[in-house]
């Protein structure tokens, strides 16, 4: 990006994150400008984020998130509260990309302008992929079973599908770049229990 279009980008910003929900005026709360540009020169991903909801920055802000890493356990707490209410696949979906868009737009932050290290940006990416996958999984299982039933081995014991997370995301060190491959296992085949 040129530093003009950071510019011109970073003023049309300015113009939407004061008309939005939420923000009281144009000062209060809006993160370094400073840092905002350097960001947005080094991530045209964070930019287009920002622009398509200008209220993201200034909630990330306005929590304090994105000048600190998360507690054990926060991420996935947040994941879990911002999927409360979903009911079907096509919410659960929305609710995942909206979240990971979020997050990403935070860690990217957060490696730009140096207040994480290296291995703090991989774990939180690696973090990221894997409370979305679990979170996807617990639901879709949930409401497998509720359609089909319990899936059962042979002997009548419940199974569940487990994912195994390979090479960069099994390592915990997934970057900006990178891909996940999946591997999707059940113990033994069976049958469900429903209609």
């Amino acid at each position: 990006m040129t530093e003009e279009s950071v510019a011109v980008r970073l003023e049309r910003y300015r113009n939407a994150w004061c008309d939005a929900p939420g923000v009281v005026d144009s000062t209060g709360g809006f993160p370094d400008s400073e840092r905002m540009e350097s960001v947005w020169a080094w991530s045209d991903h964070v930019a287009q984020a920002c622009l398509r909801n200008p209220g993201l920055l200034a909630d990330l802000h306005a929590a304090g998130l994105l000048d600190r890493c998360y507690a054990d356990g926060e991420m996935s707490a947040s994941l879990v509260k911002r999927l409360e209410g979903v009911d079907d696949e096509t919410a659960l979906e929305s609710g995942l990309r909206r979240f990971r868009r979020r997050e990403m737009v935070r860690i990217i932050w957060r490696d730009l302008t140096g207040l994480a290290s290296l291995d703090e940006t991989l774990e939180e990416l690696s973090e990221l992929a894997d409370i979305c996958i679990r979170q996807a999984l617990e639901r879709l299982y949930g409401w497998a079973v509720a359609k089909s039933g319990v899936p059962r081995s042979a002997d009548g014991t419940a199974q569940r599908l487990i994912f195994l997370g390979m090479g960069k995301l099994g390592a915990r060190e997934l970057n900006l770049s990178s891909d996940i491959d999946l591997i999707y296992c059940f113990p033994e085949h069976g049958r469900t229990d429903g209609k």
